[in-house]
Formats: structure tokens, sequence, C-alpha cells
């Protein structure tokens, strides 16, 4: 949340306070959809540092993914430890999200005004073609032959 402070603009980010008895392992093993969700948003923004300690089950049970800093490039930049699932097909829940999502990003959307409040028409455009990849081939993506893993990884 953008908000004025004494010595200007800033942000603010509200703390959710992790499950410590819940490692990168056990949500691997107990929340494999949420995994799965998070890998499909970190392709669709190109996600450049997508780290285990980035993906965390909170003491409510729920499953939350943070630091986002590093997304919405034009080039092809994605680093993610969400391997997982590459090769894989992308799930019909999941896929008619994204048939739902293309069709909110056309022209003349409010969503893609939105967006362009927030980005350069440039990121908006190559999040609208990386969606269009994975509506024209729906699996998760192998991983570029160069080093494409966060480091470190927490």
């Amino acid at each position: 949340m953008i908000r004025p402070g004494p010595h200007g603009v800033g942000s603010l980010q509200l703390y959710i306070a992790p499950d410590s008895e819940c490692d990168y392992a056990a949500l691997q093993r107990e929340h494999g959809e949420a995994l799965r969700q998070i890998a499909l948003f970190d392709v669709l923004v190109n996600n450049a540092d997508r780290k285990a300690g980035h993906c965390f089950r909170a003491q409510d049970a729920r499953v939350w993914a943070i630091d986002h800093g590093l997304t919405f490039h034009t080039e092809p930049k994605l680093r993610t430890i969400l391997w997982d699932f590459r090769g894989q097909p992308i799930p019909g829940g999941l896929l008619s999200d994204l048939k739902v999502f293309r069709r909110r990003l056309d022209e003349e959307s409010n969503l893609r005004r939105a967006l362009l409040a927030l980005l350069e028409g440039s990121e908006v455009n190559a999040l609208g073609e990386r969606l269009d990849r994975l509506l024209a081939s729906p699996l998760y993506p192998l991983p570029p032959t160069h080093h494409a893993t966060p480091w470190p990884l927490y």
C-alpha cells in the first residue's frame, strides 16, 4: 500500500507470521496444488527471483507467495525454485482461469487499464504474449538451459 510519510512516499506491507514447523519440503508434500498455482503465476509474471523462502504456510494454514519485486520484465527472466511441475499439463481448472484472464486482458478491459496504470505498455503486452504461449501449449515450461534457479534457495 502506497502511503505518504514523514520522509516522502513509501509503502507499507502487512506482516504474515509463518508456521515455523512447515518448511518448503512440507509445503511440497502438503500443498502441491497451491505451489502449482504459484508456479503458473510465476510464469505469467516472469518472476526472476522465486526462492523457497518466498513461499510459506501461515499460522492459519493458508499458503502465501511473497516478494514479487523482479517481475513483468519484457525479456524472459523466469528464475524459480518451482520446477517440480516442468513439462506437466496445466490442470483443467487453472487452464480455464487462464482463458478467462486472457479475455479480461483484451484492449478494452478495466483489467488492462489498471495494469497500464502500474506497468509499461510493453510489459503488459509481454504478459499477454506469455499468456498466449501457455494457452497454445498448456504445459508448465521447462527450465532454460542456463542456471535458472535463484540462489541462495532461501
